[in-house]
């Protein structure tokens, strides 16, 4: 199983909207489910992403293959600790 794009963008909000709900800046309203499942990577627009996209958080620059991305499926992909959190 492929890890989220999410996990490694600027733009991730660590905080749920509610226990089912993961959102961004691209899609506060909710990340699409095809995204979040990593069946695609948002490099490219996607419908309702307001011209927003993945964009790396720093150190992780280099990934471009969902196999790199996959690496580091380690990290959380909501995290009320997380020092990335915006509300």
């Amino acid at each position: 199983m492929r890890s989220s794009p999410c996990v490694t963008c600027v733009r991730r909000i660590t905080k749920k909207l509610n226990e089912d709900v993961v959102v961004c800046e691209a899609f506060p309203g909710g990340i699409p489910d095809e995204i979040l499942e990593a069946r695609n990577q948002h490099r490219q627009a996607f419908k309702g992403d307001g011209g927003l996209r993945w964009k790396p958080l720093s150190g992780f620059e280099y990934l471009d293959t969902p196999e790199e991305i996959q690496e580091h499926e380690d990290l959380p992909l909501t995290d009320e600790n997380d020092s990335h959190v915006r509300v």
